[in-house]
């Protein structure tokens, strides 16, 4: 049986009361999962003098949420019947987190599909772990199989990087190399237009 997880990110755009709606709408919704994105305000992005870092490191600032808002998000989604669950970029982020709040699973995000140290932390947790692969090569693919002891509750995710991906660009048959690759879960992540 499939489960359906909606991507929140950080398209609450930094707005409690957002983030409250959205879990409220996806529960209503029927949705199985929901999941959040965390990083710490400080030290994510480098500041430079390049031109895009500074717009960057304000949008991220921007979208920012304390734990505070997390907890009560997590509470909110246990109380509506909705798991949830959260994607780290870095190791200290996870720390932080999991020190406050025990989510139902954890995702790291395809931009950091080949962190070993970041996905080797994770799978010292209780925590189901799901692996976005979009971008990988199937050589990359292959290094992660061999370098990484996946549970057997655990997910790698076939993704295609683009957003959106165009109609006609995701090869949903992958899955299925997927499958011969790697002993546990195998999933979808979509950026489908449709």
């Amino acid at each position: 049986m499939a489960t359906l997880i909606a991507e929140i990110g950080i398209n609450h755009l930094g707005d409690n009361k957002k983030l409250q709606q959205m879990i409220c709408e996806l529960a209503e919704m029927g949705i199985d999962a929901c999941k959040l994105q965390y990083r710490s305000p400080t030290g994510f992005f480098a500041e430079s003098l390049e031109m895009g870092s500074t717009l960057i490191s304000q949008e991220l600032d921007d979208v920012n949420l304390d734990i505070d808002a997390y907890i009560a998000a997590h509470d909110l989604a246990n109380e509506k019947g909705i798991k949830i669950g959260v994607s780290f970029f870095r190791k200290s982020d996870a720390d932080f987190y999991l020190q406050h709040i025990s989510p139902d699973f954890i995702k790291v995000p395809s931009a950091e599909a080949l962190n070993f140290e970041l996905i080797n932390y994770l799978l010292q947790k209780p925590f189901q772990l799901i692996v976005s692969t979009g971008g990988l090569t199937w050589c990359q693919l292959k290094t992660l199989s061999k370098q990484v002891k996946f549970r057997s509750d655990d997910c790698v995710m076939y993704c295609v990087a683009n957003y959106p991906a165009k109609d006609g660009t995701s090869n949903p048959k992958f899955l299925r190399d997927y499958s011969d690759l790697f002993d546990c879960k195998i999933g979808y992540s979509s950026h489908d237009t449709n």
